[in-house]
């Protein structure tokens, strides 16, 4: 090129852009943490679907909307199946070394906690419904009212989440949500 580009707008910047930008919907499986809201002590994250994959994958993320081996980082990355539940932290291209809850059916497995349950009504075309409490040092969840609650301490600070994610779930019709999001800060 003969000559220096200047006065190019981009996101934010450029009205085009953010007309666009504003009028986008992310798929239900998919959630942005608001940039003047965060999570952080006292959050409530509610999740609801019907069951479509016999692993259901729940992921809190910063610079990106999926687990990645190189963009962005995985703050907490929660995988159920009927059998056990694994819980881990990714960042600079490792899984971060866990501090598990310190009950006897839980394990350090692969630089992620892992336990053993029996959730026997984890198959498809089930309901489900999980609520995650954000505590100042840990991550707090229960699958279904009155189920056991489990703890994961936190690898990264949960105020530097950007996207949920959730994989293996549809909407159940008797919610308009998958993901919903309370008590942001």
């Amino acid at each position: 090129m003969a000559r220096d580009i200047d006065q190019i707008q981009f996101g934010e910047e450029n009205e085009k852009c953010k007309r666009l930008l504003s009028s986008f919907k992310y798929p239900l499986n998919i959630i942005h943490v608001p940039d003047n809201n965060y999570l952080r002590d006292g959050s409530l994250i509610f999740i609801e679907g019907i069951i479509i994959n016999k692993t259901i994958s729940i992921s809190f993320l910063h610079q990106a909307l999926e687990w990645h081996e190189f963009i962005g980082q995985t703050i907490f990355q929660l995988n159920i199946t009927k059998e056990n539940a694994t819980v881990g932290s990714y960042s600079n291209k490792q899984w971060l070394p866990p501090n598990c809850d310190k009950i006897s059916q839980n394990k350090t497995f692969d630089n992620k906690c892992w336990h053993k349950h029996e959730f026997p009504n984890l198959n498809e075309g089930e309901e489900f419904n999980l609520n995650i409490l954000v505590r100042t040092a840990k991550y707090i969840w229960r699958y279904k009212i009155g189920g056991n609650w489990y703890f994961y301490e936190h690898q990264m600070p949960a105020q530097d989440v950007q996207y949920i994610t959730v994989r293996g779930l549809k909407q159940n019709p008797k919610y308009n949500y998958i993901i919903k999001l309370d008590k942001l800060y």
